[in-house]
């Protein structure tokens, strides 16, 4: 079976070279600040506050990351991390996929309400809920419990953002 190729439409691709630009210099931004974000965490703190961040001359310091490691709890706040995420993976994807499937299989009357709800919920910002979610931790008296905070917190974040972005996502048709 033969390739097919279509042929470049060169208009168009020009009509978006200002978008392309402005997406690598971007893409560049972030990668030269995650850089320096690295050269940082290897240099020692008087180069730091030197100006001195790439010079390596002294050698690398992987004792920062021994000592953050130790003293301050990463490894504990890594593993919340890390069950937080795999927890909030998979509930989103246990309650999307039956979901978006339903969505992108059936017509059925609401269809096109709920889709349209779900793009609605997802234009919310996320810092537009955070207030609203300390509050009641204050109110119901969770706000000390690091557990039930961050149920409560994920819970919120993934019935308005993760659920829809995850039901729009999975509708999109495979090629």
């Amino acid at each position: 079976m033969g390739k097919y190729h279509d042929r470049i439409n060169w208009k168009k691709e020009l009509r978006l070279l200002p978008g392309y630009i402005i997406v690598c210099a971007w893409v560049a931004l972030t990668a030269a600040i995650l850089f320096w974000i690295v050269c940082a965490s290897l240099s020692s703190t008087k180069e730091i506050l030197t100006g001195r961040v790439m010079d390596f001359s002294n050698g690398l310091k992987w004792d920062n990351y021994v000592t953050a490691w130790n003293t301050q709890n990463v490894s504990l706040y890594f593993f919340n991390s890390l069950v937080y995420a795999i927890v909030s993976c998979v509930g989103v994807l246990l309650i999307s996929a039956p979901g978006a499937y339903v969505l992108s299989r059936w017509k059925f009357v609401g269809g096109k309400a709920i889709r349209i709800g779900l793009v609605i919920a997802m234009s919310v910002p996320t810092i537009m809920i955070i207030m609203p979610l300390y509050s009641l931790a204050v109110q119901w008296g969770i706000k000390g419990s690091r557990a039930v905070g961050c149920a409560v917190h994920y819970a919120a974040r993934t019935v308005y953002h993760d659920l829809p972005t995850g039901f729009l996502l999975l509708t999109v048709p495979v090629l």
